[in-house]
């Protein structure tokens, strides 16, 4: 089954780029995966693995709406980092406006790999990334439209985000 959440988002028209925190961290949130409601959060630590690279981009989770792709730049203190690629195209052109006007919010379709339990929370510490869409209705509140920009804005305390292979390999994100 593939989950959806959402986050932040920046737009560049020059560039046909929008800047987004694609999963955001230590946001708790009430989620349901078709077996009832549970809380849920990314963990600072997250491992993110792409199912494929670049990432696909769409509309509404709709794979009859691809716009571009998504590369993951890596982590900021915030989140999963990336920027989305809109293509030249009337998807892509729509995209970019519904966004610039605060309508569009980012959410990521995935596959959970691991968690841990931290009291009832469920703190997701690896997924597989399937697809980033814009949205109408995000499932994170602090999801927002941060500006429209000309420019790339540089993430200082970017770093690679981690891979999946310390999860199967010794069962944790980090060793």
């Amino acid at each position: 089954m593939i989950l959806f959440r959402t986050a932040a988002v920046e737009v560049a028209f020059k560039q046909r780029q929008v800047d987004i925190v694609a999963v955001p961290f230590s946001q708790i949130i009430t989620a349901d995966d078709g077996q009832g409601p549970f809380q849920e959060a990314f963990d600072p630590a997250l491992a993110v693995e792409l199912l494929r690279d670049p990432v696909p981009a769409l509309l509404h989770h709709d794979p009859m709406q691809p716009f571009g792709h998504v590369q993951i730049r890596g982590t900021a203190s915030e989140g999963v980092i990336g920027t989305m690629h809109a293509a030249k195209t009337p998807t892509g052109d729509e995209a970019l406006e519904l966004a610039a006007a605060r309508v569009l919010y980012p959410s990521i379709g995935f596959s959970g790999v691991a968690h841990t339990m931290r009291g009832k929370v469920r703190w997701r510490t690896a997924i597989v990334l399937h697809e980033v869409s814009l949205v109408t209705f995000q499932a994170y509140p602090g999801a927002t439209v941060t500006g429209v920009r000309s420019t790339t804005q540089q993430y200082p305390n970017l770093h690679q985000a981690q891979g999946l292979a310390n999860i199967r390999k010794h069962g944790k994100a980090n060793t």
